[in-house]
Protein backbone atom coordinates (compact mmCIF):
# COMPACT_ATOMS: atom_id res chain seq x y z
CA UNK A 1 0.00 0.00 0.00
CA UNK A 2 1.47 3.78 -0.41
CA UNK A 3 2.79 6.39 1.94
CA UNK A 4 -0.44 8.27 2.32
CA UNK A 5 -0.08 12.44 1.51
CA UNK A 6 0.34 14.13 5.21
CA UNK A 7 -3.10 15.69 4.20
CA UNK A 8 -5.48 12.66 3.83
CA UNK A 9 -6.66 12.78 6.99
CA UNK A 10 -8.17 16.09 6.47
CA UNK A 11 -9.55 15.44 3.24
CA UNK A 12 -11.48 12.29 4.72
CA UNK A 13 -12.63 13.96 7.63
CA UNK A 14 -13.04 17.57 6.90
CA UNK A 15 -16.10 19.06 5.55
CA UNK A 16 -16.87 20.88 1.85
CA UNK A 17 -14.15 23.40 2.34
CA UNK A 18 -15.46 26.14 -0.29
CA UNK A 19 -18.74 24.42 -1.01
CA UNK A 20 -22.93 25.32 0.03
CA UNK A 21 -25.30 23.23 0.42
CA UNK A 22 -25.66 20.18 -1.95
CA UNK A 23 -28.32 21.21 -4.70
CA UNK A 24 -28.69 21.63 -8.51
CA UNK A 25 -26.25 24.84 -10.05
CA UNK A 26 -28.54 26.89 -13.01
CA UNK A 27 -26.55 24.99 -15.98
CA UNK A 28 -27.19 21.16 -14.15
CA UNK A 29 -29.51 20.52 -16.24
CA UNK A 30 -27.27 20.30 -19.30
CA UNK A 31 -26.35 16.99 -17.57
CA UNK A 32 -29.48 15.23 -16.31
CA UNK A 33 -28.32 13.04 -13.20
CA UNK A 34 -29.69 9.84 -14.38
CA UNK A 35 -30.80 7.91 -11.62
CA UNK A 36 -31.34 3.53 -12.45
CA UNK A 37 -34.32 2.25 -10.97
CA UNK A 38 -33.07 -0.99 -9.95
CA UNK A 39 -35.10 -4.00 -9.90
CA UNK A 40 -35.32 -6.16 -6.27
CA UNK A 41 -32.29 -8.31 -7.30
CA UNK A 42 -30.11 -10.26 -5.29
CA UNK A 43 -27.30 -9.83 -3.12
CA UNK A 44 -24.06 -11.02 -3.95
CA UNK A 45 -21.55 -10.92 -0.88
CA UNK A 46 -17.59 -11.34 -1.49
CA UNK A 47 -14.69 -12.06 1.03
CA UNK A 48 -11.26 -12.61 0.39
CA UNK A 49 -10.85 -14.92 3.24
CA UNK A 50 -14.21 -15.93 4.75
CA UNK A 51 -12.95 -13.62 7.81
CA UNK A 52 -15.25 -10.65 7.96
CA UNK A 53 -18.40 -12.63 6.15
CA UNK A 54 -18.91 -16.34 6.50
CA UNK A 55 -21.86 -16.44 4.29
CA UNK A 56 -19.71 -15.25 1.37
CA UNK A 57 -20.92 -16.88 -1.66
CA UNK A 58 -17.48 -15.38 -3.72
CA UNK A 59 -13.74 -14.61 -3.08
CA UNK A 60 -13.05 -12.33 -6.22
CA UNK A 61 -14.88 -8.96 -7.19
CA UNK A 62 -14.79 -9.97 -10.26
CA UNK A 63 -16.38 -13.68 -10.15
CA UNK A 64 -19.48 -12.05 -8.01
CA UNK A 65 -20.17 -9.37 -11.25
CA UNK A 66 -19.40 -12.50 -13.54
CA UNK A 67 -22.32 -13.61 -12.08
CA UNK A 68 -23.87 -11.14 -11.36
CA UNK A 69 -27.60 -9.84 -12.82
CA UNK A 70 -29.12 -6.04 -13.81
CA UNK A 71 -30.25 -4.86 -10.52
CA UNK A 72 -28.08 -7.15 -8.30
CA UNK A 73 -25.85 -6.01 -5.39
CA UNK A 74 -22.53 -7.30 -4.55
CA UNK A 75 -21.48 -5.81 -1.16
CA UNK A 76 -17.12 -6.59 -0.73
CA UNK A 77 -16.55 -7.28 2.87
CA UNK A 78 -13.29 -5.87 4.52
CA UNK A 79 -10.10 -7.33 2.57
CA UNK A 80 -7.34 -6.48 0.30
CA UNK A 81 -8.09 -7.62 -3.53
CA UNK A 82 -5.41 -8.41 -5.87
CA UNK A 83 -7.63 -7.76 -9.12
CA UNK A 84 -8.97 -5.68 -12.10
CA UNK A 85 -12.67 -6.02 -12.12
CA UNK A 86 -14.38 -5.21 -15.52
CA UNK A 87 -18.19 -4.40 -15.23
CA UNK A 88 -20.08 -4.81 -18.11
CA UNK A 89 -23.45 -5.92 -16.93
CA UNK A 90 -25.71 -2.65 -16.68
CA UNK A 91 -27.48 -1.49 -13.14
CA UNK A 92 -25.23 -3.56 -10.72
CA UNK A 93 -24.05 -2.09 -7.58
CA UNK A 94 -20.78 -2.30 -5.87
CA UNK A 95 -20.43 -1.19 -2.49
CA UNK A 96 -17.24 -1.56 -0.17
CA UNK A 97 -17.89 -2.61 3.74
CA UNK A 98 -17.31 -0.13 6.40
CA UNK A 99 -17.11 2.37 3.07
CA UNK A 100 -15.91 6.08 3.79
CA UNK A 101 -19.16 8.45 5.28
CA UNK A 102 -20.77 10.80 3.42
CA UNK A 103 -19.21 13.53 1.20
CA UNK A 104 -15.80 11.33 1.56
CA UNK A 105 -15.72 12.16 5.69
CA UNK A 106 -15.39 9.75 7.71
CA UNK A 107 -12.99 6.70 8.69
CA UNK A 108 -10.71 5.46 5.11
CA UNK A 109 -12.32 2.70 3.12
CA UNK A 110 -11.41 -0.78 4.69
CA UNK A 111 -11.81 -3.07 1.14
CA UNK A 112 -8.69 -1.82 -1.20
CA UNK A 113 -8.05 -3.34 -4.75
CA UNK A 114 -4.86 -3.17 -5.61
CA UNK A 115 -4.51 -3.83 -9.28
CA UNK A 116 -0.83 -3.77 -9.17
CA UNK A 117 0.30 -5.28 -12.57
CA UNK A 118 -3.19 -4.50 -14.23
CA UNK A 119 -4.11 -1.59 -16.54
CA UNK A 120 -7.27 -0.71 -14.18
CA UNK A 121 -8.90 -1.45 -10.97
CA UNK A 122 -12.54 -1.28 -11.73
CA UNK A 123 -13.47 -0.67 -15.66
CA UNK A 124 -17.12 -0.21 -16.06
CA UNK A 125 -17.24 -1.02 -19.94
CA UNK A 126 -20.46 -0.19 -21.96
CA UNK A 127 -22.58 -0.29 -19.39
CA UNK A 128 -25.54 1.62 -18.16
CA UNK A 129 -26.58 2.56 -14.45
CA UNK A 130 -23.96 1.03 -12.42
CA UNK A 131 -22.43 2.33 -8.71
CA UNK A 132 -18.92 1.76 -7.44
CA UNK A 133 -19.12 2.82 -3.88
CA UNK A 134 -16.45 3.30 -1.05
CA UNK A 135 -13.43 1.60 -2.12
CA UNK A 136 -9.85 2.23 -1.86
CA UNK A 137 -7.94 1.43 -5.44
CA UNK A 138 -4.50 1.67 -5.77
CA UNK A 139 -1.52 0.95 -8.39
CA UNK A 140 -3.43 1.02 -11.53
CA UNK A 141 -1.52 1.10 -14.77
CA UNK A 142 -3.57 3.73 -16.69
CA UNK A 143 -6.53 4.36 -14.08
CA UNK A 144 -7.80 3.13 -10.90
CA UNK A 145 -11.56 3.74 -12.03
CA UNK A 146 -12.08 3.71 -15.92
CA UNK A 147 -15.17 4.44 -17.50
CA UNK A 148 -15.52 3.74 -21.39
CA UNK A 149 -18.58 3.88 -22.92
CA UNK A 150 -20.50 3.93 -19.56
CA UNK A 151 -23.66 6.09 -18.64
CA UNK A 152 -25.69 6.50 -16.14
CA UNK A 153 -22.85 5.61 -13.40
CA UNK A 154 -22.42 7.18 -10.38
CA UNK A 155 -18.82 7.03 -8.99
CA UNK A 156 -18.91 7.65 -5.15
CA UNK A 157 -16.47 7.70 -1.93
CA UNK A 158 -13.21 6.14 -3.56
CA UNK A 159 -9.92 6.82 -2.89
CA UNK A 160 -7.72 6.67 -5.71
CA UNK A 161 -4.08 6.70 -5.51
CA UNK A 162 -0.31 5.63 -7.00
CA UNK A 163 -2.19 5.41 -10.87
CA UNK A 164 -0.20 5.11 -13.89
CA UNK A 165 -1.58 7.92 -15.08
CA UNK A 166 -5.20 9.14 -13.76
CA UNK A 167 -7.14 8.47 -10.36
CA UNK A 168 -10.72 8.66 -12.45
CA UNK A 169 -10.85 8.72 -15.99
CA UNK A 170 -13.67 8.85 -18.35
CA UNK A 171 -13.60 8.05 -21.78
CA UNK A 172 -16.78 8.42 -24.07
CA UNK A 173 -18.61 8.19 -21.08
CA UNK A 174 -21.88 10.01 -20.99
CA UNK A 175 -24.24 11.31 -18.34
CA UNK A 176 -22.53 9.80 -15.07
CA UNK A 177 -21.88 11.50 -11.67
CA UNK A 178 -18.44 11.52 -10.43
CA UNK A 179 -18.84 12.51 -6.63
CA UNK A 180 -17.61 12.70 -2.43
CA UNK A 181 -13.86 10.61 -4.14
CA UNK A 182 -10.85 11.87 -3.10
CA UNK A 183 -7.64 11.32 -5.47
CA UNK A 184 -4.46 11.62 -4.18
CA UNK A 185 -0.71 11.34 -4.83
CA UNK A 186 -0.81 9.99 -8.55
CA UNK A 187 2.87 10.67 -9.55
CA UNK A 188 2.72 10.56 -13.38
CA UNK A 189 3.86 13.80 -15.04
CA UNK A 190 0.41 13.78 -16.88
CA UNK A 191 -1.48 12.41 -14.11
CA UNK A 192 -4.85 13.63 -13.07
CA UNK A 193 -7.23 13.25 -10.39
CA UNK A 194 -10.02 13.10 -12.44
CA UNK A 195 -9.76 13.04 -16.47
CA UNK A 196 -12.96 13.65 -18.47
CA UNK A 197 -11.87 12.96 -22.07
CA UNK A 198 -12.24 11.40 -24.96
CA UNK A 199 -16.13 12.82 -26.53
CA UNK A 200 -17.25 12.72 -22.63
CA UNK A 201 -20.33 14.24 -22.73
CA UNK A 202 -22.73 16.16 -19.84
CA UNK A 203 -21.34 14.45 -16.87
CA UNK A 204 -21.34 16.05 -13.13
CA UNK A 205 -18.25 15.87 -11.45
CA UNK A 206 -18.67 17.53 -8.06
CA UNK A 207 -17.72 17.79 -4.20
CA UNK A 208 -14.23 15.53 -4.81
CA UNK A 209 -11.42 16.27 -3.38
CA UNK A 210 -7.50 16.14 -5.41
CA UNK A 211 -4.30 16.51 -3.92
CA UNK A 212 -0.77 15.67 -5.42
CA UNK A 213 -1.62 15.05 -9.13
CA UNK A 214 -0.04 16.91 -11.61
CA UNK A 215 -3.59 18.13 -12.67
CA UNK A 216 -6.57 17.72 -9.85
CA UNK A 217 -9.53 17.77 -12.87
CA UNK A 218 -8.87 17.99 -16.34
CA UNK A 219 -11.48 18.30 -18.94
CA UNK A 220 -10.01 17.90 -22.20
CA UNK A 221 -10.68 17.36 -25.95
CA UNK A 222 -12.83 18.59 -28.95
CA UNK A 223 -15.38 16.16 -28.81
CA UNK A 224 -15.88 16.56 -24.69
CA UNK A 225 -18.49 18.64 -23.89
CA UNK A 226 -21.61 20.55 -21.65
CA UNK A 227 -19.94 18.86 -17.99
CA UNK A 228 -20.08 20.10 -14.86
CA UNK A 229 -17.35 20.56 -12.47
CA UNK A 230 -18.53 21.79 -9.37
CA UNK A 231 -17.81 22.45 -5.76
CA UNK A 232 -14.71 20.41 -5.99
CA UNK A 233 -11.70 21.54 -3.77
CA UNK A 234 -8.43 20.81 -5.94
CA UNK A 235 -4.93 21.58 -3.21
CA UNK A 236 -1.33 21.27 -3.66
CA UNK A 237 -1.81 19.47 -7.30
CA UNK A 238 1.91 19.95 -9.13
CA UNK A 239 0.27 21.71 -12.12
CA UNK A 240 -3.32 22.65 -12.83
CA UNK A 241 -5.78 22.80 -10.29
CA UNK A 242 -8.22 22.48 -12.84
CA UNK A 243 -8.04 22.89 -16.24
CA UNK A 244 -10.62 22.96 -19.64
CA UNK A 245 -7.67 22.00 -22.82
CA UNK A 246 -8.21 20.45 -26.26
CA UNK A 247 -10.99 22.48 -27.60
CA UNK A 248 -13.33 20.75 -25.00
CA UNK A 249 -16.45 22.93 -25.00
CA UNK A 250 -19.57 23.69 -23.29
CA UNK A 251 -17.34 23.28 -19.65
CA UNK A 252 -19.51 24.74 -16.47
CA UNK A 253 -16.58 25.21 -13.93
CA UNK A 254 -18.82 26.44 -10.55
CA UNK A 255 -18.09 26.64 -6.98
CA UNK A 256 -14.70 25.20 -6.76
CA UNK A 257 -11.71 25.94 -4.71
CA UNK A 258 -8.27 25.73 -6.37
CA UNK A 259 -5.47 26.76 -3.98
CA UNK A 260 -1.91 25.90 -3.33
CA UNK A 261 -1.39 24.32 -7.05
CA UNK A 262 1.47 24.85 -8.99
CA UNK A 263 3.75 23.50 -6.64
CA UNK A 264 6.36 21.48 -8.60
CA UNK A 265 4.84 21.95 -12.46
CA UNK A 266 6.82 19.35 -15.01
CA UNK A 267 7.44 19.53 -18.41
CA UNK A 268 3.73 19.34 -19.07
CA UNK A 269 2.94 22.26 -17.02
CA UNK A 270 5.25 25.17 -18.00
CA UNK A 271 5.46 28.31 -16.63
CA UNK A 272 2.93 29.92 -18.75
CA UNK A 273 0.40 27.32 -18.59
CA UNK A 274 0.54 26.90 -14.94
CA UNK A 275 -2.52 28.02 -12.86
CA UNK A 276 -5.08 27.12 -10.05
CA UNK A 277 -8.18 27.51 -12.76
CA UNK A 278 -6.47 27.32 -16.30
CA UNK A 279 -8.84 27.53 -19.55
CA UNK A 280 -6.66 26.39 -22.40
CA UNK A 281 -9.25 26.76 -24.91
CA UNK A 282 -12.90 25.90 -25.96
CA UNK A 283 -16.40 27.49 -26.34
CA UNK A 284 -19.25 28.21 -24.06
CA UNK A 285 -16.71 27.92 -21.12
CA UNK A 286 -18.37 29.41 -17.25
CA UNK A 287 -15.82 29.84 -14.98
CA UNK A 288 -17.85 31.11 -12.04
CA UNK A 289 -18.05 32.01 -8.51
CA UNK A 290 -14.76 29.94 -7.73
CA UNK A 291 -12.05 30.78 -5.03
CA UNK A 292 -8.50 30.23 -6.08
CA UNK A 293 -6.11 31.64 -4.06
CA UNK A 294 -2.49 31.03 -3.25
CA UNK A 295 -1.72 29.08 -6.43
CA UNK A 296 1.52 29.67 -7.36
CA UNK A 297 2.17 31.49 -11.14
CA UNK A 298 -1.11 32.73 -11.31
CA UNK A 299 -4.83 31.80 -9.68
CA UNK A 300 -6.89 31.91 -12.97
CA UNK A 301 -5.46 31.47 -16.27
CA UNK A 302 -7.28 31.86 -19.98
CA UNK A 303 -6.36 31.73 -23.27
CA UNK A 304 -9.80 31.11 -24.62
CA UNK A 305 -10.48 35.30 -25.46
CA UNK A 306 -14.20 35.35 -25.73
CA UNK A 307 -14.98 31.20 -25.38
CA UNK A 308 -14.34 31.65 -21.82
CA UNK A 309 -16.38 33.76 -19.37
CA UNK A 310 -15.56 34.58 -16.45
CA UNK A 311 -18.06 36.28 -13.79
CA UNK A 312 -18.02 36.42 -9.74
CA UNK A 313 -14.62 34.64 -9.03
CA UNK A 314 -12.38 34.92 -6.01
CA UNK A 315 -8.68 35.42 -6.52
CA UNK A 316 -5.75 37.35 -6.29
CA UNK A 317 -4.25 37.04 -9.55
CA UNK A 318 -4.93 36.12 -13.16
CA UNK A 319 -3.87 36.41 -16.81
CA UNK A 320 -4.67 38.57 -18.49
CA UNK A 321 -5.98 40.73 -15.46
CA UNK A 322 -9.22 41.56 -15.06
CA UNK A 323 -10.41 37.81 -14.27
CA UNK A 324 -11.19 38.33 -10.59
CA UNK A 325 -14.15 40.10 -10.15
CA UNK A 326 -13.73 39.65 -5.67
CA UNK A 327 -10.56 39.87 -5.10
CA UNK A 328 -9.06 38.54 -1.57
CA UNK A 329 -5.99 38.52 0.29
CA UNK A 330 -4.02 35.52 0.90
CA UNK A 331 -4.69 32.66 2.84
CA UNK A 332 -3.47 29.62 4.01
CA UNK A 333 -5.13 26.66 2.47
Amino acid sequence: MSTRHPLLPLLLTAGCLSCGQDGPTPLENRAPLFSAVHPSGASLIVDDDGAQCSDAQFTSIQAAVDAAAPGDRILVCTGTYLEQVTVSTNDVRIHAQNKAGPYGRGRRASVVVDAHGHDFGFRVLNASGVMIEGFDVEHAHEADIFLSGASATTIRSNVTTGAGHDGIELVGSHDNVIEHNVSIDNPAVNACGINVAGGSLRNVVRHNRLVNNEWGIQISGGTTADNVIARNVSLGNRGNGIRNVGGASGTLIEQNRASSNGSTPSASTTGTTNAGIHVASGTNIVVRDNQALDNLAVDLRSEAGSGATFAGNHCRTSSPSGLCERSRPSTSP
